[in-house]
């Protein structure tokens, strides 16, 4: 669907999964992809460091669990092997489970260059009180371990934000800058992004896939708490013809209705 949608783009594959599969999934994906990276296996002395094996997700193994909450890391790593040879300006972070309903231009189109677009940047203070990685113990002690170590490094002094990871924009400037720096796996990438856009001085916009004011609907279309998106919703919002820009997840295989629907309403739409 991301090809089909954005023809001219190239697409680079970052694998993050269970070494198993890792050359499966390269034969399956690799005709559809500019280049497929398979990510170093992490060292057992840095998951061990980590507070992973006492956070691990249903269905994820322990080195699993750290790809996933430190995409960031990957993205860092596979731009100090691949992506900084490659002539480009801005990275478009597209998740396997994310589903975009128009092309990239046009969603992102109204993020200036040398800005980070992130998807609902919020304060911190505003929803910490409620949200796993500030409240539960050892959650909350990368959290305050990683301010501990900003404000001694780098003198940080601001209110720190929190995102969403699908969606998010990161120019080659700010991936540039983040490959040259010490970065701890302490807490997670939703956290991390947007606490070195400050530190860096990258302007942050919201990409706009999602609300920031959460209600019942928006969680519904995009969540990253492992809630299916339901087929019949986003059948709904797509025979609004400009319904929701994004879902997210969907882990499912979609129809061709839905698929032959967003190819129908972007022809219409240009």
């Amino acid at each position: 669907m991301t090809h089909a949608l954005n023809p001219h783009i190239p697409i680079y594959g970052l694998f993050g999964g269970p070494k198993r599969e890792a050359e499966k999934m390269q034969k399956l994906l690799t005709p559809h992809l500019t280049h497929f990276f398979i990510v170093p296996s992490i060292s057992h002395a840095l998951l061990k460091s980590s507070h992973t094996c006492k956070s691990c997700r249903t269905g994820h193994t322990i080195e699993g669990y750290w790809n996933w909450k430190n995409g960031d890391l990957l993205i860092r790593t596979w731009f100090q092997k691949i992506g900084k040879e490659i002539d480009f300006d801005m990275l478009h972070v597209m998740e396997w489970d994310l589903l975009l309903t128009r092309p990239i231009e046009e969603l992102f189109r109204h993020i200036p260059a040398n800005s980070i677009g992130l998807t609902a940047p919020q304060p911190i203070s505003v929803i910490g009180r409620r949200w796993n990685w500030t409240t539960k113990d050892h959650k909350r002690q990368e959290f305050e371990h990683l301010m501990l170590y900003v404000q001694k490094h780098y003198n940080y002094q601001q209110h720190p934000l929190c995102c969403f990871a699908p969606g998010n924009c990161l120019p080659r400037s700010f991936l540039t800058e983040y490959s040259h720096h010490t970065i701890p796996p302490l807490s997670i990438d939703e956290v991390r992004l947007p606490l070195f856009a400050h530190i860096f001085g990258f302007p942050i916009v919201d990409t706009a896939l999602t609300p920031v004011e959460y209600t019942s609907l928006a969680f519904s279309l995009f969540n990253t708490d492992q809630a299916e998106v339901p087929l019949s919703l986003i059948e709904k919002e797509l025979k609004k013809g400009k319904g929701a820009p994004a879902f997210h997840p969907c882990t499912r295989k979609l129809p061709h209705s839905i698929m032959e629907r967003i190819l129908k309403n972007v022809s219409k739409n240009r």
